[in-house]
């Protein structure tokens, strides 16, 4: 992969981490909705018995212990994408700002851009790899042949994806 590529590939990750956060939210979400919704089924002659274990509780703790790690998730991909959405903010030169912000922050398609900007498609096409080669110029260094921070990120939602599994009754 060339270091083009590379860069196209780092500054992807906004939607990528756009969505994650997404998903994150969701997921916190259809959490907190099954603690609410969680029911103890109600025996008439039932008695308790000492020493059993409290399962809706047990359920409730895993939940919100889930529930805060998720919070750390998000809170660090909130953070691995302003950290990017400031990097082309850096980009001093107006027409590459404008490129890069329209293809990787709001998320839009390549092929529309030119339409968008009012350029024919030729002179897009070679701002849009000027503005990539002076992204990274002037942080190629953070990514380019290394291991990058969103691999870190995702390293560590595994790790808690396996830690914790959460039982309902």
């Amino acid at each position: 992969m060339n270091s083009l590529e590379q860069t196209k590939r780092y500054l992807s990750r906004i939607e990528r981490l756009d969505k994650m956060i997404e998903n994150k939210l969701c997921e916190i979400s259809r959490l907190r909705s099954m603690a609410t919704s969680v029911a103890i089924p109600i025996d008439k002659e039932r008695v308790q018995v000492s020493g059993e274990p409290d399962r809706l509780g047990e359920a409730v703790a895993k939940i919100i212990d889930l529930e805060r790690e998720t919070d750390e998730l998000v809170d660090k991909f909130v953070d691995e994408r302003k950290r990017l959405i400031e990097q082309i903010d850096n980009i001093e030169n107006t027409t590459y700002y404008q490129i890069l912000t329209s293809r990787f922050v709001q998320c839009e398609k390549l092929k529309a851009l030119p339409y968008k900007l009012n350029m024919s498609e030729r002179r897009f096409y070679g701002l849009y790899n000027e503005a990539l080669k002076e992204f990274e110029r002037k942080y190629g260094q953070e990514y380019l042949n290394k291991k990058n921070r969103m691999q870190k990120l995702l390293v560590d939602l595994d790790a808690k994806k396996n830690k914790t599994e959460v039982t309902f009754l």
